[in-house]
């Protein structure tokens, strides 16, 4: 899937590449009516742990 998706560096780097003023993925969220701090990504080998209560109780 490598030519169909890029990491989160490499879209970062797109982002500044094209100059643009907004990212898709929030873009994607807001127009959707979703929180994008709702959204995070990982850097390579970390890890997080999602508390099921706290998804809860940002809504």
């Amino acid at each position: 899937m490598k030519s169909q998706h890029v990491e989160p560096e490499e879209a970062v780097q797109i982002h500044m590449d094209i100059q643009s003023n907004v990212s898709s993925l929030w873009e994607a969220t807001v127009n959707l009516g979703l929180n994008p701090d709702l959204f995070f990504t990982l850097h390579h080998g970390e890890s997080r742990v999602i508390n099921h209560e706290d998804m809860h109780s940002s809504s």
